[in-house]
């Protein structure tokens, strides 16, 4: 009996080039040795209401037409070279603007910055660096490894090439969402010999309030990523906690208390990437709206 399906098979295959690519590139510029060796995720936020626009720093797109649905094809589809901040856990590490985004599980690093670096997309695979890249162990180093200072989070800029996404992210550290957030237990009956196991979960929920806040978009975007690929909530120590149900009638989240660490995102989502079937699919929904990534 075979282990692997004919698909999981066709996956790995399609795999080996980038896996051969990554090989040959010097740690310090591989995103997934970086993710091991400094501890930290790598994120994008994007934007999905109309409260903050940065047009100006994308020369590719008019990004005041893409819906949230248009961002996420093309950084699930399109693997453009992005701008990126680095993420350790339990840190005042920060993003920049906006409460959703994407975490990568591959990609090369192109220049690193321990702030923003004012970068500008020209193309889906080149970014316009001001005074050149900043790739040397030095320049990486200093940029994930910085110090903070004061009580607020600061955020850095990595460009990242050929960028492969784990999944989608929302943040959970405000107080609109801490407060909508409970933990509940369930016993599991493992049965003679396995004994019971009490499980730990969180639950989010995101149902609109009676002449109260109101949560249609939050939810929607999360709904766009599930059709995607995993979905996480980023609390406020910069953890990655792993959405595991979503029930659309009820509006609640069940989500993984135990925090993904970046090292398991390097490892197990860098082997779960989206097949290209996946891929085609949403640069064919792309298309429909006459967004080409070429």
């Amino acid at each position: 009996m075979l282990e692997s399906s004919p698909q999981n098979i066709l996956t790995k295959v399609e795999q080996i080039p980038a896996k051969i690519e990554a090989l040959e590139r010097p740690p310090h510029l591989d995103a997934v040795a970086l993710m091991k060796e400094k501890n930290c995720y790598f994120v994008h936020t994007i934007q999905v209401t109309k409260s903050l626009d940065v047009s100006e720093n994308n020369k590719t797109f008019d990004t005041k037409k893409l819906t949230p649905a248009d961002r996420l094809d093309i950084l699930y589809a399109g693997n453009p070279t992005l701008s990126v901040s680095s993420l350790r856990p339990n840190t005042q590490d920060g993003t920049f603007y906006g409460n959703f985004g994407v975490l990568f599980s591959q990609g090369e690093v192109i220049s690193a910055n321990p702030s923003d670096d004012g970068t500008i997309a020209k193309s889906l695979t080149e970014r316009d660096i001001i005074g050149g890249a900043r790739n040397s162990f030095e320049n990486i180093d200093r940029a994930i490894d910085r110090k903070h200072g004061g009580s607020g989070k600061s955020y850095n800029e990595i460009v990242l090439k050929s960028p492969e996404v784990a999944g989608g992210f929302m943040k959970i550290d405000g107080e609109v969402y801490k407060k909508r957030i409970s933990f509940e237990e369930e016993t599991m009956d493992y049965g003679a010999g396995g004994g019971e196991v009490v499980k730990k979960y969180g639950v989010l929920n995101l149902a609109n309030e009676k002449n109260g806040a109101v949560f249609d978009t939050p939810f929607s975007v999360l709904l766009e990523m599930k059709n995607r690929g995993p979905v996480f909530l980023l609390d406020e120590n910069n953890q990655m906690l792993q959405v595991t149900h979503i029930d659309e009638k009820t509006r609640k989240l069940i989500f993984s208390v135990k925090p993904n660490t970046p090292t398991n995102i390097a490892e197990v989502y860098g082997e779960q990437k989206l097949n290209k079937y996946s891929k085609q699919e949403m640069l064919d929904r792309l298309s429909g709206r006459n967004i080409n990534l070429v």
